[in-house]
């Protein structure tokens, strides 16, 4: 699908509604023929896998908490999260991420989804309060992370939606 370079400035733009342009943005990508999860960074260029990703730890955590993020399937890309969170500028999330990732041991996310599970369901009062409390933060932080990602992807404009940008 192509889309003209007039409504992609606007939407890089953001406007009064940063978090619709983000979401906009990434809909596009997303709809990108012969994208796949097998391909490197999903068939996206890097700022796009960026932003992508850190939609869906927002996503996960806005829904259900740091819990869901690691027991579903994207949790096995927390590391990839991290790197994604530090380029786009996030540092307050990015501090949010490595102290939730904290409850495994060594702070290391297993790409296995059942030993993330295991983890998880054995995580004493201590480690589920830890969490929370996390998921807290990121609630607080994550209205405040939309025009940093807009302006991670007006820096990297040349990378974003080169096939779909007529």
């Amino acid at each position: 699908m192509k889309i003209g370079e007039e409504y992609f400035q606007r939407l890089l733009d953001g406007g009064e509604d940063d978090c619709s342009a983000v979401h906009e943005l990434d809909a596009l990508w997303c709809a990108r023929p012969g994208r796949s999860e097998s391909n490197q960074w999903f068939g996206l260029s890097r700022p796009e896998f960026d932003v992508h990703l850190v939609l869906h730890y927002l996503g996960e955590v806005g829904n259900g908490g740091h819990q869901q993020y690691f027991l579903n399937p994207v949790g096995r890309y927390a590391a990839a999260t991290l790197d994604a969170l530090r380029r786009a500028g996030l540092s307050e999330v990015h501090a949010t991420l490595v102290e939730a990732c904290g409850v495994f041991p060594g702070g290391h996310i297993p790409p296995d989804t059942t030993d993330r599970r295991d983890v998880v369901e054995q995580l004493d009062d201590d480690g589920l309060s830890l969490l929370s409390r996390m998921d807290g933060r990121v609630f607080s932080l994550a209205t405040r992370g939309w025009s940093q990602l807009l302006r991670y992807l007006r820096d990297n404009e040349a990378d974003v939606l080169t096939q779909e940008r007529a």
